[in-house]
C-alpha cells in the first residue's frame, strides 16, 4: 500500500469512544426499578441513536480506507505517471472520483505542512521533466512549511545506467543531484482550499558527488520579487494523502512522508 496505517486506527479510536459515551446512557437496573418507564425508553432510543451513528460513521470509514487502497492500487505501477496510459489515466482518475464521493469534509486538512512524495500527476509540465544520458529521474516531492508559507518543489536525479556502467569505479552509484524550485505561496481565510503561488528562486544541490570524495556546495538564486506561478485546489488531504487539482485540471496525488 502507499498509505501509513496510522490514519484508520486513530479513526477507529474516535468511533470507540463514541460507542464508550453511547454506553453510559443505558439505564442502570436500578433506574429500570425506581424510574417510570417513559424514561428508560427515552434512554434506550437515545443508545440507540449513538450506536447507529458510530456504525455509520465505521461504514463510511471503511468506505474511505477501501477508496484510498484502490487508488494507490491503481497508481502502484505508474511511477508518478511518467508509465500512464491513456487506460491508466482513465482508471486513476475514476479512483479519485470514488474517493471524493465517500469523503466528507472532515477529511479534507487545509495545512499543508511536512514532506510529500509525488504518487501521481497527469500534468504535463509535470511528464515533461525527464533525465537524460547522464542521469535518470528519481523522484519529485514537496517540501512545505505552512508558518512560513513556503512550498520547495523537489526534483532529484541519480546517474544514469549508462554513466554507472562507465563510472562505477568512481563510486558514482550514490551520487544525486536535487533542483529545487522555490515557491510562496497564500490561502484566502475564506477558501483556504485554494492554494495561490509565486516563484522566489531555484536552488541545485549535488550529493554525495563521486562517492562523497568532491564535495560542491548548494547554488541558490532568489530573485528580489516574486512570480505568478498558478494555482491548486486542495480536493482531498487527510494529512497522510493529498489530490490537487491545477488550474489547468490536472491531477496530483501526494504522498507524505514525514
Amino acid at each position: 500500500s502507499c498509505l501509513s496505517s496510522a490514519s484508520w486506527p486513530l479513526r477507529m479510536s474516535r468511533l470507540l469512544l463514541v460507542l464508550a459515551l453511547s454506553l453510559t446512557l443505558l439505564p442502570s437496573q436500578s433506574l429500570r426499578a425506581s424510574r417510570p418507564a417513559r424514561r428508560i425508553q427515552l434512554g434506550r432510543l437515545a443508545v440507540e441513536s449513538d450506536v447507529q451513528a458510530v456504525s455509520e460513521e465505521s461504514r463510511r470509514a471503511r468506505e474511505v480506507a477501501d477508496a484510498k487502497e484502490a487508488l494507490c492500487l491503481s497508481m502502484s505501477s505508474l511511477f508518478m505517471g511518467f508509465r500512464a496510459s491513456a487506460e491508466d489515466k482513465r482508471t486513476v482518475s475514476d479512483a479519485i472520483r470514488k474517493l471524493l464521493s465517500v469523503a466528507s469534509e472532515e477529511d479534507i486538512v487545509t495545512d499543508l505542512n511536512g514532506k510529500w512524495e509525488l504518487l501521481y500527476s497527469d500534468a504535463p509540465d509535470i511528464l515533461g521533466i525527464r533525465g537524460g544520458p547522464l542521469a535518470k529521474l528519481e523522484f519529485i516531492g514537496q517540501d512545505i512549511d505552512s508558518l512560513a508559507m513556503t512550498i520547495d518543489n523537489v526534483i532529484r536525479y541519480s546517474p544514469s545506467d549508462a554513466m554507472r556502467s562507465a563510472f562505477g569505479s568512481l563510486g558514482i552509484a550514490n551520487d544525486r543531484l536535487e533542483q529545487r524550485v522555490l515557491l510562496s505561496y497564500e490561502q484566502d481565510p475564506m477558501e483556504p482550499r485554494t492554494v495561490t503561488m509565486r516563484v522566489r528562486g531555484t536552488s541545485i544541490a549535488p550529493e554525495n558527488t563521486l562517492g562523497g570524495r568532491l564535495n560542491l556546495n548548494p547554488l541558490e538564486l532568489v530573485g528580489p520579487t516574486t512570480l505568478p506561478f498558478g494555482q491548486f485546489e486542495i480536493l482531498y488531504n487527510d494529512g497522510d494523502l493529498r489530490i490537487v487539482k491545477t488550474g489547468r485540471g490536472s491531477y496530483g496525488v501526494n504522498r507524505r512522508i514525514i
